[in-house]
């Protein structure tokens, strides 16, 4: 404790033994933050880091009449540094009790990519396929009636790795709205 003496204050012996045991401790925990913090960073670089895109795209040629075609578009994009494979796309009904995925096998037309198929750092990935097509029977069922305006916005696109690793985003509102119309009999 400081002497009530004068300024500035003297401290005694006994408070310096008191505050200079607190030295121990406060190293203690700045080491093991720190180790904490080295390990954290050291791992972030081997985690596999993949960012989902699922949409509806507009897709027109110069010089041919007409509006553009509707396209629905799956498209993934390593955001990390290291190296995926990926081998499987599918969609999800994001309803909790419910586990209803639906694997996606696109078309192979010139617009999609492969599969499998490998991203590098940055790399990306798309799988495109008419609206029309796409929202075959399975969909239209899926989201049709009053169960279907609930599940529409839950409604997740996903990847899968060959690491085991699964990546997923909830669709984008121009899939589910088309969705929506399929299901109602319209056109998109």
């Amino acid at each position: 404790m400081p002497s009530s003496e004068g300024w500035p204050p003297v401290f005694s012996r006994d408070w310096w033994l008191v505050v200079n045991t607190f030295a121990g401790w406060i190293s203690a925990i700045g080491t093991v933050a720190a180790v904490i913090t080295a390990l954290y960073l050291a791992r972030k670089e081997s985690r596999i880091r993949l960012k989902v895109i699922a949409g509806v795209r507009l897709i027109g040629t110069i010089g041919t009449p007409g509006p553009p075609s509707r396209y629905a578009v799956l498209e993934v994009i390593n955001v990390g540094r290291r190296q995926a494979t990926v081998t499987g796309l599918y969609f999800r009904d994001g309803l909790p009790f419910t586990r209803t995925e639906v694997v996606w096998v696109p078309p192979q037309n010139s617009l999609s990519a492969g599969m499998p198929v490998v991203l590098g750092d940055g790399g990306s990935a798309r799988w495109v396929s008419p609206i029309a097509d796409f929202a075959d029977a399975t969909f239209r069922q899926h989201f049709a009636g009053w169960r279907g305006w609930v599940r529409a916005p839950l409604f997740r696109a996903g990847i899968t790795t060959s690491a085991g690793g699964r990546f997923e985003r909830r669709i984008e509102k121009s899939l589910r709205d088309d969705l929506r119309r399929f299901a109602r009999g319209e056109r998109a």
